[in-house]
C-alpha cells in the first residue's frame, strides 16, 4: 500500500537514513527481496523528493538523519470550499479520528483520498478536508490534537518567506572545480528536463551528478571551468 512507507517512518520523530533506506527496501521489495540491485534509484529518489517537498518530512543529508514533521493540517490555496491537506507524520489512528471528526460533519465537511499521478508505491496517499467554513477544518484538527493555521494558505506565506531569484544568484559561490566521475545528467532548457545526453560545451548549464555510495544527488552550475552547488529547483529557473 502507498500509505506503508509513512506509517512506518512516522513510529519515530526520527530516524537514521540507513533506517529510511532498509524500511524503503521493505516496502519496494514486500516479497523478501534483499537486493539493493532490484530497486530503481530514480523511484527511491523520487519518493525522497516528494516527501520533503510535501511536508511529511525532512531529509538531512550531511547528518544522514530523516525528521519527521508534526502533523499537520495546512490550507491550500482557496478555489470554491475551504480545503486543508494532512501533512507531516501519519498514522492509522489519526486517520481514524480525522474519518470520524469529517463523519460527525457530514453535512457540512467532506474527506477526499487524493491519488497521486506519481506511479510509484511508496508515495502516500493524499488526505484532504473539504469544508463549509475554515472553522469547520480548524476544529476537525483540534478534535484529532494537530496542528492547524486556517488564516493563511501554506503556499502563500512560503511565497513571502522565500529568496527571490536575483538573491539566489548573488549567493552562488563560484569557483574552479574539477568534475566528478559520477553518473551524470544535464538540464536540457529546450526540453526543460534532465538528460544523460550532454554537448561538449558545458558553460553556462545545470548539471545533476549522483553520488555511487550515498546515491545523493547533486546539482552543480556550470560557468565556464568554474561551478556553483545549488538547489535543484533553484537550478533550474536559474538557467532558464
Amino acid at each position: 500500500m502507498s500509505n506503508t512507507l509513512v506509517y512506518a517512518m512516522s513510529a519515530n520523530a526520527s530516524i537514521k537514513l540507513e533506517q529510511f533506506n532498509e524500511i524503503f527496501r521493505h516496502v519496494y521489495l514486500p516479497y523478501g527481496g534483499q537486493n539493493d540491485e532490484q530497486i530503481d534509484v530514480d523511484a527511491r529518489q523520487q519518493v525522497i523528493r516528494i516527501l520533503d517537498s510535501l511536508g511529511y518530512c525532512e531529509f538531512d543529508f550531511d547528518n544522514r538523519m530523516v525528521y519527521m514533521c508534526k502533523p499537520s493540517l495546512v490550507l491550500l490555496p482557496e478555489f470554491g470550499l475551504p480545503k486543508a491537506l494532512l501533512v507531516g507524520a501519519r498514522t492509522p489512528r489519526l486517520e481514524k479520528k480525522l474519518k470520524a471528526s469529517v463523519k460527525e460533519r457530514r453535512r457540512k465537511a467532506m474527506l477526499d483520498h487524493l491519488q497521486h499521478s506519481w506511479n510509484n508505491t511508496g508515495i502516500p496517499t493524499g488526505l484532504c478536508i473539504q469544508a463549509m467554513d475554515k472553522t469547520i477544518i480548524q476544529e476537525i484538527a483540534d478534535e484529532a490534537g494537530i496542528d492547524c493555521d486556517v488564516t493563511t494558505p501554506a503556499a502563500w506565506r512560503l511565497a513571502d518567506m522565500s529568496a527571490t531569484l536575483d538573491e539566489v544568484k548573488y549567493e552562488l559561490n563560484f569557483e574552479k572545480r574539477v568534475e566528478p566521475s559520477w553518473n551524470k545528467r544535464a538540464f536540457i532548457i529546450e526540453r526543460l528536463m534532465f538528460s544523460s545526453y550532454t554537448t561538449e560545451d558545458s558553460s553556462q548549464c545545470l548539471v545533476e551528478y549522483r553520488n555511487p555510495v550515498t546515491k545523493q544527488l547533486h546539482h552543480w552550475i556550470w560557468n565556464g571551468d568554474d561551478a556553483a552547488e545549488i538547489n535543484r529547483d533553484w537550478g533550474r529557473y536559474t538557467v532558464l
